[in-house]
């Protein structure tokens, strides 16, 4: 998983110093696309630098655990770090595109 050199605990470190709790963002992929919306800090005022890190890290734990998610149809779905107890909760919903055919000759 993607610590990028002690990242995670830095920014974690750096969180709670500013009273953040909870991080969310919601993401979304497809065509060859993707985005991770900016961070929420539940309220919580956060510098412009720091919230590109957590954005930063939330992109390298998507692309580790789900290589190619803005494929195709894409994916979507949500983060939420709950920074006391440093535990980062991922929703991830896969878009699949399929089909059945049928054929009868009668």
């Amino acid at each position: 998983m993607s610590d990028a050199g002690g990242a995670r605990s830095e920014l974690c470190r750096q969180l709670r110093q500013l009273g953040v709790e909870i991080v969310t963002a919601e993401y979304d992929g497809s065509g060859d696309e993707g985005q991770i919306d900016v961070p929420e800090f539940g309220g919580a005022k956060v510098p412009d630098a720091l919230a590109m890190a957590v954005q930063d890290l939330f992109y390298d734990i998507l692309g580790d655990l789900y290589r190619g998610w803005e494929d195709n149809e894409g994916a979507f779905g949500q983060f939420e770090w709950d920074v006391k107890q440093d535990r980062i909760n991922l929703v991830h919903n896969a878009r699949m595109e399929s089909w059945e055919t049928e054929e009868q000759v009668l």
